[in-house]
């Protein structure tokens, strides 16, 4: 269904100026600081997409700081080593950035033969934020409840381009791993590296 205020806004700016200002408000939410008054203040401000795109505005340069922490916390968690079950591929990393769900994503071309799990322990203290996404055919969410025992409670958001998201804390996360086929020894090296900043 057509929004007729986005299809005018769509017409009367620049595209680009438009994705501009979707990736810096986006920036606020996910970067670590999780600054969502600024980007409100900055949409507050401007009279149009015009002055954030071009970074008129002086709070915009806070924003643009977000972005460049999400862009080298991003580079780093790709350089993070995925471990292997037959299904399973568990990338962990760290990173107070909403990031987990680009690292899934840009990990599905190499490990399109698995399901990938971007395993962020570093997003929320004591706890390990999911995504998990696959090329396959599947369906994810019954995928995890299968391998999940009952004792491990956690609530999965599925998203529109089938991936899911969730968060376990840290000692149901490795339970879990434990289930997804991984043995003891690559559990304690998976804990180790997503705990390592």
């Amino acid at each position: 269904m057509p929004i007729p205020l986005l299809d005018g806004i769509k017409t009367s700016y620049p595209q680009a100026a438009l994705l501009e200002v979707i990736s810096l408000i986006g920036a606020a939410r996910r970067g670590s600081r999780f600054d969502w008054q600024t980007a409100f203040d900055v949409l507050s401000e401007a009279t149009s997409p015009i002055p954030i795109a071009s970074h008129d505005l002086p709070a915009v340069a806070m924003l643009t700081s977000d972005r460049e922490e999400i862009a080298r916390a991003i580079h780093r968690a790709h350089h993070a080593r995925p471990f292997l079950t037959d299904q399973w591929a568990v990338i962990p990393f760290s990173s107070a950035c909403l990031i987990h769900d680009s690292v899934a994503n840009a990990s599905l071309h190499r490990l399109h033969e698995h399901y990938v799990v971007a395993a962020n322990f570093g997003y929320r203290a004591g706890f390990v934020h999911l995504n998990i996404r696959t090329e396959l055919p599947s369906d994810l969410l019954a995928e995890i409840a299968d391998i999940s025992p009952a004792y491990i409670t956690a609530e999965w958001s599925p998203t529109c381009n089938g991936a899911i998201s969730g968060a376990l804390s840290r000692k149901d996360f490795l339970q879990l791993l434990n289930h997804m086929g991984f043995p003891l020894q690559q559990t304690m090296e998976i804990d180790r590296a997503g705990m390592r900043n």
